[in-house]
């Protein structure tokens, strides 16, 4: 249980460094580029307004980031089985897309940047539920 509660903390640190100086530049260069915004039309910065979006994007992320580590607490309690993730895989990655869809403002950039991780550290799971030996059955 320790290591999964070291694991929540290391994606939690992770998260918050690509987040904040990686995903959230990228957003905010695609969102005033001057292909999204049409010529005469002026661009008002609220900083109240760009301080909740950043808040709220690195708070969902955050939240999202520690899936991996509930699959794996499931997978060693034995209510999840491996197996049945593996056969999910395809439903997964749909619904990855979708929530991370749902949750990022509307542009691709961020949902890519939450998804394309996810996805990864969703088999990555998978991968450490084998070597350990957790969710079988």
């Amino acid at each position: 249980m320790a290591v999964q509660i070291i694991a929540g903390f290391l994606l939690i640190g992770f998260n918050a460094y690509c987040g904040y100086f990686r995903v959230i530049p990228i957003s905010i260069a695609f969102l005033t580029n001057s292909g999204f915004i049409p010529q005469n039309v002026g661009m008002l910065l609220n900083f109240g307004k760009n301080i909740f979006y950043i808040f709220r994007f690195l708070l969902i992320t955050l939240i999202l980031f520690q899936i991996p580590v509930i699959l794996e607490v499931l997978m060693a309690m034995n209510i999840l089985r491996r197996q049945a993730l593996l056969k999910a895989n395809r439903f997964v990655i749909v619904g990855i897309f979708l929530l991370s869809a749902l949750l990022t403002p509307s542009n691709f950039i961020s949902q890519v940047s939450r998804a394309l991780p996810m996805i990864v550290l969703f088999f990555l799971t998978i991968l450490i539920g084998k070597i350990f030996r957790f969710g079988e059955g």
